[in-house]
């Protein structure tokens, strides 16, 4: 469903997001679905009261006019300064592109002549600054279980030659109120300072960032260590990587975790851990383990996803999309058990050994399974593929997901989709136009005439609920292609190879 070549990526800056697996359709199929308009925000949202500001944005609680969701909305102003506009710009393509359960997520943006508007989700328990400072400090289990998370997005972010160059405790935000006895789920934000960084020169400036967090999650201390804290002062000290500490910050921290701390503070970049590494440290992997119900459960969410219709898929994938956080926490719990690599991307490998540490036997048919998800051949499923496969729509889905998610394939609210409209969601990162072919040949290809039961070429809202929750006629249900048809898929294939895309009809 989603382009895989790396010239059909986002740009960003003088390069294109890369990983050491090759080109990822997760790097595209996100931003597939993030539409940039123009106009002012207002026009769809409600302002209602600012929540945060800075030296060049600010960022409002708003909600959006039809679907009543609330959303942040951080607003940049780009006029008279050509270095803004391109900030602003390179913060909306690196967002765009990015697809990990632990990094705010992007949903459109509005432009005008003088602002950049990135409408994203809203956080409702504020920073994690805030959040240590009200309770001291975080008990061992939750500063490793944030520790975790926030290893994993920048993990991805190292995997896809990204520098976030802005990791501090105001910038991870909470879901929800923070707990620290309990579970909390945060998100790395602000990617103002991001930029891209060539594969042979290492970056390992976020993970330094993450162990002066994990130090501030461990001591409640300031975040970033004080000259005196430095060896400028007299009483006993302690040395942590490459940075001294007051010993007595120190005093009820364990040992594994003061050895984390260090591998993350440590001044030589090429001696630093990686994030991939850090989150195999025995400190990190100390969780209870989880029930294998979890898994069993996700593994067959992934078999009936499979058995479902191109068009199903790219539907429910735009629902999983605009679902909050608190929807999906329990498919989030379920991604997180089946990822153990951790960078939000599940391979083979990750899946198999999250199987055999559960103590599951691999079922047979996983390999053909994870192939099926995964048309291209890329090795991998996002994170939102697998909430789309994951989600019971009876009970996940809720009337606000669905209708945000039919105007992702709306986009100018003329009340149908069509199969331009789908050919433009899918296929517009490239830049692509739908080729001029038949409509209505080009409407049963691309698996519009499945759910279209009166002929018109159109799906309306009601149906695509209808097609989301209720589900619809395999692939295939239409039988075979006539001639005229025929052509017409030859013609979209030859279109969407040209555009670096997989196309939709082949799922």
């Amino acid at each position: 469903l989603k382009p895989i070549w790396l010239k059909s990526c986002k740009r960003l800056g003088h390069g294109a997001i890369r990983s050491e697996r090759g080109p990822l359709r997760a790097m595209v199929a996100r931003g597939c679905f993030v539409k940039r308009r123009s106009g002012a925000f207002t026009r769809r949202f409600r302002n209602e009261q600012v929540i945060g500001s800075g030296c060049s944005a600010t960022v409002v609680k708003a909600v959006d006019r039809s679907t009543r969701q609330p959303r942040a909305v951080k607003i940049m102003d780009k006029a008279g300064s050509r270095e803004g506009a391109a900030r602003a710009r390179r913060e909306e393509s690196i967002m765009q592109a990015l697809d990990h359960p632990n990094i705010l997520k992007l949903y459109e943006t509005f432009c005008t002549d003088d602002s950049v508007c990135l409408i994203t989700e809203l956080c409702s328990g504020g920073d994690l600054y805030d959040a240590v400072l009200k309770v001291g400090r975080f008990a061992e289990p939750q500063a490793a279980d944030v520790a975790r998370q926030l290893l994993g997005a920048v993990h991805l972010l190292q995997r896809c030659c990204v520098s976030h160059s802005d990791v501090k405790p105001s910038n991870v935000l909470l879901c929800g109120a923070p707990e620290p006895q309990g579970n909390n789920v945060v998100k790395l934000a602000d990617f103002g300072s991001a930029h891209i960084f060539q594969p042979d020169i290492p970056e390992r400036s976020d993970v330094w960032s993450c162990g002066l967090i994990l130090r501030f999650l461990l001591c409640g201390a300031a975040p970033f260590p004080s000259k005196a804290e430095n060896g400028e002062a007299g009483g006993p000290q302690v040395h942590v990587g490459s940075c001294v500490f007051r010993a007595s910050e120190w005093s009820h921290v364990s040992a594994a975790a003061a050895d984390l701390t260090g591998r993350l503070l440590t001044r030589d970049q090429s001696a630093r851990w990686t994030a991939e590494r850090a989150l195999t440290h025995p400190w990190l992997q100390s969780r209870a383990p989880p029930a294998p119900e979890v898994a069993e459960r996700a593994l067959a969410g992934l078999r009936a996803y499979g058995r479902s219709s191109a068009l199903r898929r790219a539907a429910l994938e735009a629902v999983a999309d605009q679902l909050e956080a608190g929807e999906v926490e329990d498919l989030r719990a379920a991604f997180t058990i089946l990822d153990a690599g951790g960078d939000g991307l599940l391979s083979l490998e990750d899946v198999q050994l999250s199987l055999s540490r559960l103590g599951m036997d691999q079922p047979e048919d996983l390999c053909d399974l994870l192939r099926s998800l995964d048309p291209d051949g890329v090795g991998v499923i996002e994170y939102t593929t697998f909430l789309a496969s994951a989600l019971q729509p009876q009970r996940h889905a809720s009337a606000a997901a669905v209708q945000a998610a039919f105007r992702v394939f709306d986009p100018d609210g003329q009340g149908g989709i069509t199969w331009k409209s789908i050919w433009r969601v899918l296929h517009g990162c490239s830049g692509a136009e739908p080729p001029s072919v038949n409509s209505k040949a080009a409407s049963k290809v691309v698996s519009l005439g499945e759910v279209d039961r009166n002929g018109d070429e159109v799906i309306d809202l009601h149906t695509f609920e209808e097609m989301v929750r209720e589900g619809g006629p395999p692939p295939g249900v239409g039988g075979p292609r006539d001639r005229a048809e025929a052509a017409v898929a030859e013609a979209l294939t030859a279109a969407a190879a040209g555009a670096g895309a997989a196309p939709p009809w082949q799922g």
